[in-house]
């Protein structure tokens, strides 16, 4: 008997997602599905099909990894300096294996790039996502006088971006001190 996929079925979201975040989307099968998960192929295939699939577990992974972490950054009434710590953490915990292969969606666009247009249209309200908040933290760090110029908080956004991209790749060939720099380099660009 198949089981019912929820959001709240926090156990099987979890497998489901460390299975795309590890194999990738178009590396996951339906047979690793089931065999992940114990879900028949008949309930997969009528309830939600592959995509449908990743596409819950995106919003998951956006719903618990991304905005914890941004929402982090933007509750501390810090400027520049919580930043470049929420940045350090990040790269620590990349490092670390704390989360099981960079971040889930930067690995699915390199795989996938422009190939599908629902992966293509997730990856754009995913940036869109990243990019609000960075904005409404680089302004708080305007209101606190780090920033001089209100007009680069744009410019600053898109650093801020890169950096989260640039973090999803180097972690795999620099030690926690080389991304340690990195990350200092790159938020020395915003003043």
């Amino acid at each position: 008997m198949p089981k019912e996929i929820q959001i709240e079925d926090k156990e099987m979201m979890v497998k489901l997602m460390n299975l795309f975040w590890i194999k990738g989307f178009a590396a996951t099968t339906i047979n690793d599905i089931v065999e992940e998960t114990g879900l028949s192929k008949t309930y997969i295939y009528t309830k939600y099909g592959k995509k449908g699939l990743f596409e819950t577990v995106f919003h998951y992974y956006l719903n618990n990894y991304t905005d914890p972490f941004l929402g982090a950054l933007n509750d501390d009434l810090r400027g520049i300096d919580a930043i470049q710590e929420k940045m350090s953490k990040l790269a620590d915990s990349l490092i670390n294996n704390t989360m099981p292969k960079a971040c889930l969606f930067v690995n699915t666009v390199v795989e996938m790039g422009g190939k599908d247009r629902d992966i293509v249209d997730l990856n754009e309200m995913y940036i869109k996502r990243v990019t609000e908040m960075y904005s409404k933290k680089l302004q708080h760090c305007y209101k606190l006088g780090e920033i001089k110029n209100e007009s680069y908080i744009p410019f600053y956004t898109n650093i801020l971006i890169n950096l989260l991209f640039s973090l999803a790749v180097l972690y795999k060939t620099h030690s926690k001190e080389e991304l340690d720099a990195f990350i200092a380099s790159q938020l020395k660009l915003i003043n």
